[in-house]
């Protein structure tokens, strides 16, 4: 299916990444014979662009992935089946957000439950993951694509729109559609610690879990802040 369309991987690498992760990726990409290329930049809404830009005009599809996603190589051909059969102008999968139990993406006029009937789900916005998009769209895409915003007051509070939201948000206002698909249950690295229980068991923790449980108060408040801020910019 790869060598009947022509794709491009792309990754940015100023994010969360773990060595084996991105030996992973790569083992999946070379095994599907799919070039690759990662920006080295610290500006991620910079290098993205500049990396769509220049794979666009000569791709039929972009392929989009974050250092930080596991994935199969059946899951990655499932997206450019999908992609390319229904002709979507983009498609996922199903990730969970790192730190929590939620989906990466939202579809804004969901009041409950999201009911499944086996077919892609069309949501509002998605993830950069690992994510199939038609290359001929950019074409017609205003620009800038990615841009993050302030909330009103000008601070980075959680009213703040990032630049992954401000791409999903700008591509539907283009008329363009994006699909999750639930069938394709991506992996997403994260950091854990393990210590020893006070009943010597191996016990495991997100990093907020420590330290609400194992730091001074005081200390806590500190680690807990530049934590925040550090989140809020991965």
């Amino acid at each position: 299916m790869v060598s009947e369309i022509k794709v491009k991987a792309l990754m940015t690498a100023a994010r969360y990444e773990n060595t084996w992760c991105r030996n992973q990726i790569e083992s999946v990409l070379k095994h599907m014979g799919i070039p690759f290329e990662i920006s080295l930049g610290v500006f991620y809404n910079q290098c993205m662009q500049k990396m769509i830009e220049a794979a666009a005009p000569v791709t039929d599809y972009i392929i989009t992935i974050d250092g930080d996603t596991l994935f199969k190589p059946s899951q990655l051909q499932r997206l450019l089946n999908i992609a390319v059969q229904e002709d979507m102008d983009a498609i996922t999968g199903y990730q969970i957000r790192r730190g929590a139990k939620t989906m990466l993406g939202c579809k804004l006029d969901a009041a409950g439950a999201i009911e499944w009937n086996g077919y892609p789900i069309e949501v509002d916005t998605a993830h950069f993951g690992l994510t199939v998009l038609k290359s001929s769209n950019f074409a017609k895409l205003p620009k800038p694509w990615f841009v993050c915003v302030p909330d009103k007051n000008g601070e980075w509070s959680d009213d703040r729109v990032d630049s992954d939201v401000y791409f999903w948000l700008k591509w539907k206002e283009a008329g363009f559609k994006t699909f999750i698909d639930p069938d394709c249950r991506l992996g997403h690295m994260e950091e854990m610690i393990v210590m020893y229980d006070e009943n010597y068991r191996p016990t495991h923790f997100y990093p907020k879990e420590w330290i609400a449980h194992n730091v001074d108060t005081t200390v806590a408040d500190m680690v807990e802040e530049r934590a925040g801020d550090v989140a809020r910019c991965s």
